[in-house]
């Protein structure tokens, strides 16, 4: 089964799927439940077999640690491509 690959975004808990709380999957839902101020989503998932829906608690602790990493790499990203609009913008 996929949920025994580490690599996987669930885990098999019992009969049930979770997503995995150090998975990229998780990180993104805490971050969108942040930001529209949810305090929880369904988390479904769909296979062959199956489905799964899990509820998805806001972590403010994780939110608040995640978002100075968010913060940092917007930075990075935008601010440098807003730089690079800029000089292009100039040399025109």
């Amino acid at each position: 089964m996929a949920a025994k690959d580490t690599y996987f975004y669930l885990n098999e808990v019992g009969h049930e799927l979770q997503l995995k709380k150090n998975h990229n999957c998780y990180f993104q839902v805490q971050g969108q439940l942040a930001i529209s101020g949810k305090k929880f989503c369904d988390f479904v998932v769909w296979t062959l077999q199956g489905y799964s829906v899990e509820r998805i608690c806001f972590d403010p602790q994780l939110w608040q640690d995640m978002s100075q990493k968010v913060l940092v790499m917007v930075r990075l990203k935008f601010l440098s491509k807003l730089h690079y609009a800029r000089a292009m913008v100039r040399k025109s």
